[in-house]
């Protein structure tokens, strides 16, 4: 699997995968990895508790 940058993997590739659409079916879990969401004003928080262990994965909406 080709990373897209910044350690993140495209929609498209997951989608080629069939990732997404057994999300959308709920048959795979991907929500329990979300330790947090914010909103991108708050990204300087996020890699702070990423940085401090305190966060796994953040989600940042706009």
């Amino acid at each position: 699997m080709k990373d897209e940058g910044c350690g993140n993997i495209g929609r498209n590739l997951l989608g080629n995968m069939g990732y997404v659409e057994s999300y959308m079916r709920g048959e795979i879990n991907i929500d329990d990895f979300v330790t947090h969401t914010m909103k991108i004003d708050d990204i300087n928080h996020a890699l702070e508790l990423m940085h401090e262990g305190k966060s796994i994965r953040s989600v940042l909406t706009f």
